[in-house]
């Protein structure tokens, strides 16, 4: 599972570089939906990694 994590936290490291170095607005809109939808699996994760086996 940190794994995973860990991959989904680059991708949003990642998403964020493209946004700050392009002005292109539909390109911003994509890499926000991209954002909130690894933030959601983060969060996913976090809740599969926490429950008891």
């Amino acid at each position: 599972m940190q794994t995973m994590n860990k991959q989904h936290l680059g991708v949003i490291t990642m998403a964020g570089t493209e946004s700050e170095k392009d002005s292109n607005v539909e390109a911003k809109a994509l890499v926000q939906l991209i954002v909130d939808a690894q933030e959601a699996e983060i969060c996913k994760i976090q809740t599969c990694a926490s429950a008891p086996n």
